[in-house]
Protein backbone atom coordinates (compact mmCIF):
# COMPACT_ATOMS: atom_id res chain seq x y z
CA UNK A 1 0.00 0.00 0.00
CA UNK A 2 0.90 3.91 -0.71
CA UNK A 3 1.87 5.70 2.52
CA UNK A 4 1.39 9.31 3.25
CA UNK A 5 4.66 11.06 4.19
CA UNK A 6 3.93 12.57 8.30
CA UNK A 7 5.43 15.72 8.35
CA UNK A 8 3.29 16.94 5.34
CA UNK A 9 0.85 15.85 7.66
CA UNK A 10 1.72 18.06 10.26
CA UNK A 11 2.50 21.10 7.79
CA UNK A 12 -0.98 21.19 5.97
CA UNK A 13 -2.40 20.99 9.58
CA UNK A 14 -1.07 24.91 10.15
CA UNK A 15 -2.22 26.05 6.56
CA UNK A 16 -5.43 27.62 5.96
CA UNK A 17 -8.11 25.58 4.57
CA UNK A 18 -7.54 26.83 1.37
CA UNK A 19 -3.49 26.31 1.78
CA UNK A 20 -4.56 22.99 3.41
CA UNK A 21 -6.37 21.81 0.03
CA UNK A 22 -3.70 22.71 -2.36
CA UNK A 23 -1.17 21.44 -0.20
CA UNK A 24 -3.09 18.07 -0.61
CA UNK A 25 -3.17 17.85 -3.70
CA UNK A 26 0.70 18.37 -4.40
CA UNK A 27 1.32 15.47 -1.83
CA UNK A 28 -1.02 13.20 -3.87
CA UNK A 29 0.41 14.14 -7.07
CA UNK A 30 -3.12 15.57 -7.98
CA UNK A 31 -2.52 19.25 -8.80
CA UNK A 32 -2.75 18.30 -12.47
CA UNK A 33 -5.29 15.95 -11.79
CA UNK A 34 -8.74 17.55 -10.77
CA UNK A 35 -11.27 15.38 -13.25
CA UNK A 36 -11.34 18.80 -14.65
CA UNK A 37 -11.84 18.09 -18.42
CA UNK A 38 -9.40 20.54 -20.04
CA UNK A 39 -11.92 23.41 -21.67
CA UNK A 40 -14.53 22.54 -19.58
CA UNK A 41 -16.83 25.78 -18.81
CA UNK A 42 -16.13 27.13 -15.51
CA UNK A 43 -19.17 27.21 -12.91
CA UNK A 44 -20.48 30.07 -11.39
CA UNK A 45 -20.83 30.11 -7.49
CA UNK A 46 -22.96 33.17 -6.00
CA UNK A 47 -22.80 33.52 -1.60
CA UNK A 48 -25.28 36.15 -0.14
CA UNK A 49 -25.24 36.99 3.84
CA UNK A 50 -28.89 34.83 4.15
CA UNK A 51 -31.98 36.21 2.69
CA UNK A 52 -33.77 39.47 1.30
CA UNK A 53 -29.59 40.09 0.30
CA UNK A 54 -30.66 40.58 -3.04
CA UNK A 55 -28.81 37.43 -4.18
CA UNK A 56 -32.29 36.70 -6.79
CA UNK A 57 -31.56 39.83 -8.43
CA UNK A 58 -28.25 38.68 -9.30
CA UNK A 59 -29.14 35.41 -10.49
CA UNK A 60 -31.71 36.73 -12.55
CA UNK A 61 -28.89 39.16 -14.10
CA UNK A 62 -26.13 36.03 -14.55
CA UNK A 63 -28.95 33.52 -16.00
CA UNK A 64 -29.62 36.38 -18.96
CA UNK A 65 -26.53 35.56 -20.30
CA UNK A 66 -27.77 32.59 -21.35
CA UNK A 67 -24.64 31.06 -20.36
CA UNK A 68 -24.94 30.11 -17.13
CA UNK A 69 -28.82 28.26 -15.46
CA UNK A 70 -28.42 29.13 -11.59
CA UNK A 71 -29.74 26.81 -9.51
CA UNK A 72 -31.45 28.93 -6.39
CA UNK A 73 -30.30 26.97 -3.50
CA UNK A 74 -30.69 23.59 -4.58
CA UNK A 75 -31.22 21.04 -1.78
CA UNK A 76 -29.93 23.38 0.46
CA UNK A 77 -31.95 21.76 3.70
CA UNK A 78 -30.62 18.28 2.72
CA UNK A 79 -26.76 20.22 4.02
CA UNK A 80 -24.96 18.48 1.19
CA UNK A 81 -22.16 20.71 0.80
CA UNK A 82 -21.68 21.45 4.58
CA UNK A 83 -21.48 17.57 4.87
CA UNK A 84 -18.93 17.39 2.51
CA UNK A 85 -16.54 20.20 3.41
CA UNK A 86 -16.54 18.61 6.59
CA UNK A 87 -16.42 14.96 5.59
CA UNK A 88 -13.25 15.94 3.44
CA UNK A 89 -11.19 17.62 6.89
CA UNK A 90 -10.16 14.24 7.62
CA UNK A 91 -7.99 14.00 4.07
CA UNK A 92 -5.84 17.31 5.50
CA UNK A 93 -4.82 15.57 8.75
CA UNK A 94 -3.38 12.32 6.90
CA UNK A 95 -6.02 10.29 6.62
CA UNK A 96 -6.27 7.51 5.68
CA UNK A 97 -2.34 6.91 6.41
CA UNK A 98 -2.24 4.40 3.33
CA UNK A 99 -4.35 3.71 0.14
CA UNK A 100 -4.08 1.25 -2.60
CA UNK A 101 -1.92 3.07 -5.46
CA UNK A 102 -3.48 4.22 -8.68
CA UNK A 103 -2.89 1.32 -10.90
CA UNK A 104 -1.45 3.88 -13.62
CA UNK A 105 1.53 4.72 -11.11
CA UNK A 106 2.73 1.62 -10.71
CA UNK A 107 5.06 -1.41 -13.33
CA UNK A 108 3.01 -4.63 -14.71
CA UNK A 109 5.42 -6.18 -11.87
CA UNK A 110 4.83 -4.26 -8.77
CA UNK A 111 0.82 -4.42 -9.83
CA UNK A 112 0.73 -8.16 -9.76
CA UNK A 113 2.71 -8.27 -6.58
CA UNK A 114 0.36 -6.00 -4.81
CA UNK A 115 -2.57 -7.95 -5.89
CA UNK A 116 -0.53 -11.33 -4.28
CA UNK A 117 -0.14 -9.36 -1.16
CA UNK A 118 -3.66 -8.89 -0.75
CA UNK A 119 -4.02 -12.84 0.06
CA UNK A 120 -1.81 -12.40 2.81
CA UNK A 121 -1.39 -9.18 4.74
CA UNK A 122 -3.47 -7.14 7.00
CA UNK A 123 -6.02 -5.82 4.35
CA UNK A 124 -9.01 -4.51 7.24
CA UNK A 125 -8.31 -0.83 6.28
CA UNK A 126 -7.80 -0.89 2.23
CA UNK A 127 -8.95 2.43 1.44
CA UNK A 128 -9.28 3.33 -2.30
CA UNK A 129 -6.48 5.94 -3.61
CA UNK A 130 -7.85 9.31 -2.41
CA UNK A 131 -7.73 11.00 -5.84
CA UNK A 132 -10.85 8.65 -5.65
CA UNK A 133 -12.85 10.91 -3.20
CA UNK A 134 -12.22 14.02 -4.73
CA UNK A 135 -13.43 12.72 -7.94
CA UNK A 136 -16.44 10.90 -6.61
CA UNK A 137 -17.60 14.25 -4.89
CA UNK A 138 -16.99 16.33 -8.15
CA UNK A 139 -18.60 13.58 -9.86
CA UNK A 140 -21.89 14.11 -7.40
CA UNK A 141 -22.43 18.02 -8.11
CA UNK A 142 -21.54 17.36 -11.76
CA UNK A 143 -24.26 15.37 -12.34
CA UNK A 144 -26.58 17.38 -9.82
CA UNK A 145 -25.89 20.40 -10.92
CA UNK A 146 -24.19 20.23 -14.34
CA UNK A 147 -26.03 17.71 -16.12
CA UNK A 148 -29.29 19.07 -16.29
CA UNK A 149 -28.21 22.50 -17.22
CA UNK A 150 -25.93 20.84 -20.20
CA UNK A 151 -29.51 19.23 -21.15
CA UNK A 152 -31.13 22.33 -20.87
CA UNK A 153 -28.67 24.47 -23.32
CA UNK A 154 -26.75 26.00 -20.79
CA UNK A 155 -23.05 25.54 -21.70
CA UNK A 156 -22.26 26.37 -17.83
CA UNK A 157 -23.99 25.43 -14.31
CA UNK A 158 -24.30 27.81 -11.63
CA UNK A 159 -25.20 27.80 -8.04
CA UNK A 160 -27.19 30.50 -5.51
CA UNK A 161 -26.72 30.01 -1.78
CA UNK A 162 -27.56 31.91 1.01
CA UNK A 163 -26.79 29.64 4.10
CA UNK A 164 -23.04 28.59 2.83
CA UNK A 165 -19.80 30.30 4.30
CA UNK A 166 -16.29 30.89 3.03
CA UNK A 167 -15.16 27.04 4.14
CA UNK A 168 -17.59 25.78 1.82
CA UNK A 169 -16.68 28.09 -0.97
CA UNK A 170 -12.87 26.93 -0.18
CA UNK A 171 -14.27 22.98 -0.63
CA UNK A 172 -16.14 24.22 -4.21
CA UNK A 173 -13.42 25.64 -5.15
CA UNK A 174 -10.95 22.62 -4.19
CA UNK A 175 -13.43 20.91 -6.68
CA UNK A 176 -13.83 22.87 -9.53
CA UNK A 177 -10.29 24.70 -9.75
CA UNK A 178 -11.19 26.70 -12.74
CA UNK A 179 -15.05 28.07 -10.81
CA UNK A 180 -15.95 31.57 -10.20
CA UNK A 181 -17.21 33.08 -7.69
CA UNK A 182 -19.30 36.28 -6.68
CA UNK A 183 -20.16 36.84 -2.38
CA UNK A 184 -22.63 39.13 -2.03
CA UNK A 185 -23.39 41.48 1.17
CA UNK A 186 -26.38 43.65 2.31
CA UNK A 187 -26.62 45.64 5.33
CA UNK A 188 -28.42 43.54 7.53
CA UNK A 189 -31.10 46.22 8.70
CA UNK A 190 -32.35 46.31 5.32
CA UNK A 191 -32.50 42.69 4.73
CA UNK A 192 -34.16 42.23 8.11
CA UNK A 193 -36.42 44.88 7.21
CA UNK A 194 -37.68 42.88 3.92
CA UNK A 195 -37.46 39.81 5.56
CA UNK A 196 -39.49 40.81 8.96
CA UNK A 197 -42.28 41.85 6.80
CA UNK A 198 -43.38 38.02 5.75
CA UNK A 199 -41.60 36.77 8.83
CA UNK A 200 -44.96 35.74 10.68
CA UNK A 201 -45.94 33.36 8.14
CA UNK A 202 -42.27 32.35 7.01
CA UNK A 203 -39.34 30.07 8.93
CA UNK A 204 -36.17 30.00 7.09
CA UNK A 205 -34.99 26.61 7.93
CA UNK A 206 -30.89 25.60 8.28
CA UNK A 207 -29.87 21.98 7.36
CA UNK A 208 -28.17 22.28 10.95
CA UNK A 209 -29.33 24.15 14.34
CA UNK A 210 -32.27 26.21 14.84
CA UNK A 211 -34.54 27.80 12.08
CA UNK A 212 -33.77 31.79 11.06
CA UNK A 213 -37.41 33.17 13.24
CA UNK A 214 -36.12 36.94 14.33
CA UNK A 215 -34.07 39.45 14.49
CA UNK A 216 -31.16 38.02 16.71
CA UNK A 217 -31.50 34.98 14.70
CA UNK A 218 -31.01 36.73 11.22
CA UNK A 219 -28.15 38.70 13.10
CA UNK A 220 -26.35 35.75 13.64
CA UNK A 221 -26.34 34.21 10.51
CA UNK A 222 -25.38 37.59 8.84
CA UNK A 223 -22.26 37.85 10.95
CA UNK A 224 -21.09 34.11 10.88
CA UNK A 225 -21.20 34.30 6.86
CA UNK A 226 -20.11 38.08 6.59
CA UNK A 227 -17.03 36.79 8.89
CA UNK A 228 -15.99 33.92 7.07
CA UNK A 229 -15.71 35.48 4.09
CA UNK A 230 -14.10 38.49 5.26
CA UNK A 231 -11.58 36.69 6.90
CA UNK A 232 -11.14 34.23 3.33
CA UNK A 233 -10.46 37.96 1.78
CA UNK A 234 -11.27 39.41 -2.07
CA UNK A 235 -9.62 36.66 -4.66
CA UNK A 236 -8.69 36.71 -8.31
CA UNK A 237 -11.16 33.99 -8.36
CA UNK A 238 -13.89 35.67 -5.93
CA UNK A 239 -15.98 39.01 -6.57
CA UNK A 240 -17.02 40.93 -3.27
CA UNK A 241 -20.09 42.87 -4.34
CA UNK A 242 -22.65 45.46 -2.22
CA UNK A 243 -26.23 45.43 -2.93
CA UNK A 244 -26.33 48.68 -2.34
CA UNK A 245 -23.32 49.49 -4.65
CA UNK A 246 -25.18 46.95 -7.51
CA UNK A 247 -28.27 48.45 -7.47
CA UNK A 248 -26.94 52.17 -6.77
CA UNK A 249 -26.39 55.21 -9.23
CA UNK A 250 -23.51 53.41 -10.54
CA UNK A 251 -24.79 50.16 -10.88
CA UNK A 252 -23.48 50.02 -14.41
CA UNK A 253 -19.84 49.70 -13.09
CA UNK A 254 -20.42 46.71 -10.93
CA UNK A 255 -22.61 45.17 -13.67
CA UNK A 256 -19.44 45.54 -15.68
CA UNK A 257 -17.39 44.19 -13.16
CA UNK A 258 -19.24 40.97 -13.07
CA UNK A 259 -19.31 40.07 -16.28
CA UNK A 260 -15.47 40.71 -16.78
CA UNK A 261 -15.32 38.46 -13.94
CA UNK A 262 -17.85 35.95 -15.50
CA UNK A 263 -16.51 36.21 -18.61
CA UNK A 264 -20.47 36.91 -19.68
CA UNK A 265 -22.84 39.48 -21.37
CA UNK A 266 -25.51 39.69 -19.75
CA UNK A 267 -29.20 41.90 -20.22
CA UNK A 268 -29.29 44.65 -17.98
CA UNK A 269 -33.16 45.10 -18.74
CA UNK A 270 -32.76 42.43 -15.48
CA UNK A 271 -33.08 45.65 -13.70
CA UNK A 272 -36.20 47.17 -15.00
CA UNK A 273 -38.01 44.22 -13.99
CA UNK A 274 -38.24 43.52 -10.96
CA UNK A 275 -39.45 40.32 -8.99
CA UNK A 276 -40.40 40.01 -5.56
CA UNK A 277 -40.51 36.50 -3.97
CA UNK A 278 -43.28 38.38 -1.37
CA UNK A 279 -45.20 41.23 -1.76
CA UNK A 280 -45.57 42.51 2.01
CA UNK A 281 -43.53 45.90 1.78
CA UNK A 282 -40.56 45.77 4.01
CA UNK A 283 -40.96 46.85 7.74
CA UNK A 284 -39.70 49.73 10.41
CA UNK A 285 -37.20 48.01 12.68
CA UNK A 286 -38.21 48.14 16.41
CA UNK A 287 -35.16 49.79 18.73
CA UNK A 288 -34.69 46.52 20.22
CA UNK A 289 -34.05 44.96 16.87
CA UNK A 290 -31.73 47.64 15.63
CA UNK A 291 -29.86 47.83 18.94
CA UNK A 292 -29.34 44.59 18.00
CA UNK A 293 -27.41 44.49 14.42
CA UNK A 294 -25.41 46.90 16.56
CA UNK A 295 -24.57 45.04 19.16
CA UNK A 296 -24.36 41.51 16.88
CA UNK A 297 -22.78 42.99 13.70
CA UNK A 298 -21.08 45.91 14.59
CA UNK A 299 -17.24 45.33 13.32
CA UNK A 300 -18.88 44.06 10.09
CA UNK A 301 -21.10 46.57 9.49
CA UNK A 302 -18.06 49.13 9.44
CA UNK A 303 -15.92 47.10 7.28
CA UNK A 304 -18.24 46.63 4.66
CA UNK A 305 -19.09 50.41 4.72
CA UNK A 306 -22.52 50.84 6.66
CA UNK A 307 -23.03 52.78 9.64
CA UNK A 308 -22.70 50.63 12.67
CA UNK A 309 -23.83 53.88 14.84
CA UNK A 310 -27.55 53.95 14.21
Amino acid sequence: MTKRPKDEDRHAQSLSLAEAFAALDVQLGSGNDNGEPIGEPAPVFLYACGWRAGSTLLQRLIVSSQQVLMWGEPYALCGLVQMLTGASRPLLKGYPESFYPEPSELTEAAQVEIRDKLTSSWIANVHPHPKRFKRALRALFDELYGAQAKAAGYPRFGVKEVRLGAPQAVFLKWLYPQSKAIFLVRDPRDCWRSAKAIAENKVWDLPFGPPVTDAQSYARLWREVADSFMHHGETSDLLFLRYEDLTGANGANEVALIEQHLGIETDHSVFEHRVRGFESPPQDLTAEEIETFRSTCGPLLTHFGYDSTS
